[in-house]
């Protein structure tokens, strides 16, 4: 604390004085301070900062000017005590001044200060009245020269010098030389019924207008710190006219959203969304519901109300939701919705707009604020009056036609530059009304250019075109769509050309369509025809969400589905032109194309080559009839002449029938070389090359080249190494197929062969011959060939199968084969000479097989043994040589080799019941030939055959008698087999037949007699029963034979045939003269010879005279042997001679049971003088 005595005398020293060098004169007084004060001075950094003492012109004395006399102002004070009395000094006058002068500058300060409202924000509306909720944020700027607190207040909202009602204020903190904010919480505000006209004004300026000034009337209160006092001013004025940032006309409207989709069939249903840029700090929380009318060219297009509206986005806001595109900040999204309901005069305005939307062309459009109501709410229904909210309706950006598939399509020339095109297209479209609201489109009318791979195909215009029904789009929906259009060819046909060849060869091709259609839709929901002007076509369309693709068309794919019908070579071309021989084939060939495409095209004549599958040249052909090649199933007739240009297409020829003949499918192409006459250039180079593959079929599988196959002739040689080596002459009928003419065929010179041996009883594939061409000459003569082949091996496939067949031919008649295989024939046709190859043929024919050596006519044997010879002998064996003829029943001629065979007893003539095997003949070159008429005849000669005394009593009677009715000169048959063990051959192939061959032969007897005559001499009178006899013998054996035995009974003849006595009538047989039959000698006169015998005749030896023996007579010269012999005597007689006569040869020994009739006897005599003599010699 200031210490007052300490002070020095008040009365003489000043009491505040400046410590600047500031002039005395410059003291400022309380009036002056507090003014500087007031308006900040004092507060300024850039002013000089000045001190105050009082000096003596305060107390009437005058300030002195030394430093020293300031010093001395405070008397004995200590410089700190003067200044910390001076400031006291100060704050007392400073107080004081406030006091006095606080509430001006209260005041002041109001009037100053300057009130802006950065947002206004307007709720909750009444919907009877004109009230609502009001918020504020509020900025107080230009504060001096003091902080303080503006205290709550109401203030008189006026508008126009009319109040439009009342605002509380809250107590608002201010600080000088600052900007200063405040929120205002919400209140209700209440226009005051009397000022509903102004509040209208109001409202109206504040939709039209960019500012709008009101004004705000209050007693305030301010309340400051100074010092650390607090000082309350009150009953202040307050008054603000304020500028209010306004809507503008809310001139700035963007159409975010305009969709049509939701309409029903009674109405169009119109819902957009606005983006509204409000342009002011007005925030309107709720606009109740606002009813526009919708204008186009200030056309009445229909009303729209945008419920609950709202601006509560202010100027400095982020723009709502769906309005960010517009701008960032300031924009609010308005949805309206409403009817599209023209008025009867707008119908072609609304029309226009439609047409304009859905080619995506952008209009200008207006919603219109209605009269009288133009707003659910009566605080804005009359300002809104007038509003026009102009903004633009961006044409749709999702097309009304979306896409376009062909169903069909058939393009027909014209002329050069021109074609035409009847088709049905489903046409892909968007209802804009979408799914509920349908259209019904009666008409188009379409202009479209038609692009392909870059270039413009043509403009193709179908003029107005009636839509059959159903007609109906809904949504999404497709619209099958007839039309007949004529397209104008930019470029003579070219790209038309190369779109053409391309939608014949490849899968799938893309297009693009751009133009437009004008359609004519009745639409339910309006209640007339809409008439939509260009519709924009695009197509494939990048631009639209999402992109659009092009128009896909199925292509042809190369129109590989062509199947041949019908087909025919009806025969050889007739000379034409320079042509005068081998011109070619007639041909005609009916195909079913099948064109996948939906397109299709008028190509008239088609001329073409025909190629082979290595696309050789075989001839010409053209259709019979136009050819459309249309969508679908097409049958294409076309005919012309195979006739090959050259060698190589000869052959190719050859290559073609040979494959065809052989039932091979081959791929067979007709390729386009000119459309005939027609004056259109572009058809003729679409026609050019235009290619159609298929496959031309073989000839059937039931299709034999070769049948009536007869084996005219065989030859087969087995051989040891089990190999077959077989010749042949074969007949058969040559075969075409049924849809060739046998015309065709003039001549077959040669012919190779292929072919199988099959049992078709068991289906094994015997043996295999293979012939080459110039092996096998053929003959050709009313469809037959006859063909003949040299001995060539045969590949044994199946040995067993072969050795089987060949069993079944040796003891059958006949055998049923098949030959299957291929034929090569050179064969001349109307095309020239054809040299096929591996044409198949196949058939059954008859192997006549050699039944056991057996006729099968006559079932007589067809071996003969023709004579029996005895080559030697040795123990128990006769080596004998067999000439025998062999009449071969069979058309094969078999070469068997050596084949060894056994001889048995035949079954008729054996001994107990059984045959017997008596020996083997041995063959060493069994070859039979043959014929056709199956009747050679093969004679062996010379061929060795063993007798071998059968084992046991049975069987060697059996021997002895086949021996015996040899020798005796009795034919007898013999029984030829097989060994069954196949031991007959050392071919393996053979063994099998050889094991189960059964043949017989008949086999002669002796020619001539052994015993060729006899001579006999009377016995003497003491002996009369011993008869002398010279018997002579013939050898008719290539060996020596020794008779070692022999017990003859001697038969004389009884009655001759004439009187030569040369033929015998009747033998005695005892019963002439009452003999016994059980006498071993009935009806004989005695045998031959009770003597020793021991006589070799030579081989060969003839009439040899054995020693002269006794014929033992059973009587003293017996009535019948006195006859016999007095017969001999005169003019001879004949004996019969049976017995057993015991024969070597060599070293074999045999009793043979001889019988001998016709022998010859000669009675030698002498009486009385008279004799007769016999000579050696047989009579």
């Amino acid at each position: 604390m200031l210490n007052i005595n300490e002070m020095e005398d008040s009365s003489t020293k000043p009491l505040l004085q400046s410590n600047s060098e500031t002039p005395a004169h410059s003291f400022m007084t309380p009036d002056n301070f507090l003014s500087d004060f007031a308006s900040g001075e004092g507060d300024k950094e850039d002013k000089q900062v000045r001190t105050y003492s009082l000096t003596s012109v305060e107390m009437g004395e005058t300030p002195s000017s030394s430093p020293t006399s300031a010093r001395r102002g405070c008397g004995r004070l200590s410089r700190l005590q003067c200044g910390l009395l001076s400031l006291a000094i100060f704050a007392v006058l400073a107080v004081v001044g406030v006091v006095v002068g606080g509430p001006e500058i209260a005041n002041t300060e109001l009037q100053n200060s300057e009130v802006t409202f950065t947002k206004l924000t307007m709720s909750n509306p009444s919907s009877t009245d004109y009230s609502f909720d009001v918020a504020a944020d509020v900025k107080i700027s230009n504060v001096k020269p003091i902080d303080g607190t503006i205290g709550e207040m109401t203030v008189d909202l006026s508008y126009d010098n009319v109040k439009l009602g009342s605002l509380k204020m809250p107590p608002i903190d201010v600080k000088a030389g600052k900007d200063n904010y405040k929120s205002i919480d919400s209140q209700r505000f209440e226009v005051n019924p009397e000022a509903y006209d102004t509040w209208d004004k109001f409202s109206n300026a504040m939709l039209m207008e960019k500012t709008v000034d009101w004004v705000l009337n209050g007693e305030a209160s301010v309340t400051s710190t100074i010092m650390g006092i607090s000082m309350s001013f009150g009953g202040l004025n307050f008054e603000k006219e304020i500028p209010l940032s306004c809507f503008d006309g809310l001139d700035d409207v963007q159409m975010s959203v305009f969709d049509l989709t939701q309409s029903t069939p009674d109405s169009i249903i119109v819902q957009m969304t606005v983006c509204l840029k409000n342009p002011s700090d007005i925030s309107v929380g709720n606009l109740g519901d606002m009813y526009f009318g919708v204008y186009y060219n200030n056309s009445y297009m229909g009303n729209v109300t945008a419920t609950d509206a709202e601006t509560s986005v202010t100027k400095d806001d982020a723009s709502s939701p769906g309005c960010e595109q517009f701008g960032e900040k300031g924009y609010n999204s308005i949805p309206m919705f409403g009817n599209l309901v023209p008025a009867d005069d707008a119908h072609d305005a609304a029309d226009q707009l439609m047409s304009r939307y859905l080619s995506g062309k952008s209009s200008p459009v207006s919603a219109k604020a209605l009269s009288p109501i133009a707003d659910s709410l009566p605080l804005f229904n009359t300002g809104m009056q007038g509003l026009s909210l102009d903004t633009t309706l961006n044409g749709d950006e999702t097309p009304l036609i979306v896409g376009i598939e062909f169903k069909s399509a058939t393009v027909t020339p014209i002329n050069n530059d021109a074609c035409a095109m009847d088709m049905v297209a489903d046409v892909s479209m968007q209802n804009p009304l979408g799914p509920e609201s349908p259209l019904y489109i009666t008409a188009v009318d379409m202009t479209v250019d038609m692009g392909y791979n870059g270039a413009k195909v043509g403009q193709a215009k179908t003029f107005e075109t009636d839509v059959p029904e159903p007609n109906e789009v809904k949504g999404n929906d497709v619209l099958t769509v007839p039309a007949y259009a004529l397209m104008e060819l930019f470029d003579k046909g070219a790209s038309l050309t190369a779109f053409a060849k391309d939608l014949i060869n490849l899968d799938t091709l893309e297009v693009s369509l751009t133009g437009s259609t004008g359609t004519t839709a009745y639409c339910p929901a309006l209640g007339y025809n809409m008439n939509i002007a260009e519709v924009p076509i695009v197509l494939p369309n990048e631009e639209t969400n999402p992109a659009l693709p092009p128009v896909t068309i199925q292509g042809m794919g190369g129109l590989k589905d062509v199947t041949i019908t019908e087909y025919s070579i009806s025969g050889n071309a007739p000379p034409s032109g320079d042509c005068t021989d081998h011109c070619g084939l007639v041909v005609s060939v009916t195909a079913r194309i099948v064109n996948p495409s939906p397109f299709g095209m008028v190509l008239g004549t088609l001329n073409a080559e025909m190629l082979d599958h290595n696309k050789v040249k075989l001839g010409t052909v053209g259709t019979v009839e136009p050819l459309t090649l249309s969508p679908g199933v097409n049958n294409v007739t076309m005919a012309g002449i195979l006739h090959p240009d050259d060698a190589d297409a000869l052959d190719a020829a050859a290559d073609f029938m040979s494959a065809y003949m052989n039932n091979s499918a081959q791929v067979t192409t007709v390729r386009g070389t000119d459309a005939g006459d027609t004056p259109v250039d572009w058809l003729n180079d679409i026609v050019n090359g235009l290619e159609l593959s298929t496959v031309f079929p073989g000839a059937g599988d039931d299709f034999e080249a070769l049948t009536e196959i007869e084996i005219i002739e065989m030859e087969m040689e087995l051989t040891t190494d089990s190999k077959a080596r077989v010749a042949s002459t074969v007949k058969a009928r040559l075969n075409v197929p049924a849809q060739v003419d046998p015309s065709i065929i003039l001549n077959v010179t040669f012919s190779g062969m292929v072919f199988d041996l099959i049992d078709p009883d068991t289906n094994s594939h015997l043996g295999g011959i293979e012939l080459d061409v110039t092996d096998v000459p053929v003959t050709y003569e009313d469809g037959y060939i006859t063909a003949s082949f040299s001995k060539t091996d045969m590949v044994i496939k199946d040995f067993d199968g072969t050795s089987d067949l060949i069993a079944q031919l040796m003891v059958n008649p006949d055998k049923t084969v098949r030959m299957e295989g291929k034929a090569s024939p050179l064969v001349e046709t109307g095309m020239g000479w054809l040299q096929l190859k591996d044409v198949p043929f196949g058939g059954e024919t008859v192997m006549y097989g050699f039944n056991n050596l057996v006729d099968p006519n006559t079932n007589l044997p067809e071996m003969k043994i023709t004579k029996i010879d005895i080559e030697s002998g040795e123990d128990g064996i006769l080596n004998l040589l067999i000439d025998c003829d062999v009449t071969n029943p069979s058309n094969v001629k078999p070469e068997m080799g050596k084949v060894s065979m056994d001889l048995w007893t035949y079954n008729e003539t054996h001994v107990g019941g059984f045959e017997t095997k008596i020996g083997t003949v041995t063959i060493e070159e069994f070859t039979l030939e043959a014929n056709m008429d199956r009747n050679a005849v093969t004679t062996f000669t010379n061929v060795k055959a063993q007798y071998v005394t059968p084992d046991g009593d049975h069987a060697k009677r059996a021997g002895d008698l086949f021996l015996s009715n040899f020798v005796s000169g009795v034919d007898q048959k013999a029984r030829i087999k097989g060994n069954p063990d196949g031991s007959g051959t050392d071919i393996d192939l053979l063994k099998p037949a050889l094991k189960i061959l059964s043949s017989s032969s008949d086999v002669p007897g002796l020619v001539g007699n052994v015993l060729t005559h006899s001579v006999m001499h009377f016995p003497s009178l003491l002996h009369l029963t011993s008869l002398p006899t010279i018997l002579f013998v013939s050898n008719p054996f290539s060996a020596d034979m020794t008779v070692t035995s022999s017990h003859c009974e001697i038969y004389p003849c009884y009655e001759y045939t004439d009187d030569t006595n040369t033929v015998c009538d009747r033998w005695y047989d005892g019963s002439e003269h009452g003999q016994d039959p059980s006498e071993h000698h009935y009806g004989s006169a005695g045998y031959y010879t009770p003597d020793d015998l021991d006589v070799t005749v030579k081989a060969g030896e003839v009439n040899h005279e054995l020693e002269e023996k006794t014929v033992a007579l059973y009587s003293a010269l017996s009535l019948e042997m006195a006859t016999t012999l007095f017969s001999s005597s005169t003019g001879g007689a004949l004996i019969r001679l049976e017995g057993v006569m015991g024969i070597q040869i060599g070293g074999f020994s045999m009793d043979v049971h001889f019988a001998e009739a016709g022998v010859p006897i000669c009675l030698g005599w002498s009486f009385f003088g008279n004799e007769h003599e016999c000579d050696n010699t047989p009579p």
